[in-house]
């Protein structure tokens, strides 16, 4: 027999929108290419920017995973948000 595992749920939908200068929405999509960037295998760094990030945005965390690849130096993750995710995937 399956342990059937429940996920939190909002209570209100207005736990995944965001208000920006008066108006509200489900999020914003940005993308970012860096090139000749540095420390971009440095999980620990990346962590403290992701998360500054979504403070800046105003954005709710729920979940942080980031892994290291080893010996090949990149690393991915995402952050689940209530408003959307963040991804981000170096090499």
């Amino acid at each position: 027999m399956r342990e059937e595992v429940n996920a939190p749920v909002a209570n209100d939908v207005a736990d995944s929108l965001m208000t920006r200068d008066g108006d509200t929405f489900a999020g914003m999509h940005v993308i970012v290419d860096l090139y000749g960037a540095s420390q971009l295998d440095n999980i620990k760094l990346l962590e403290q920017a992701m998360k500054r990030c979504i403070a800046e945005c105003g954005a709710t965390l729920l979940h942080l995973h980031l892994h290291h690849f080893t010996p090949n130096n990149g690393v991915t993750g995402v952050a689940i948000l209530a408003e959307s995710h963040i991804s981000v995937h170096t090499w």
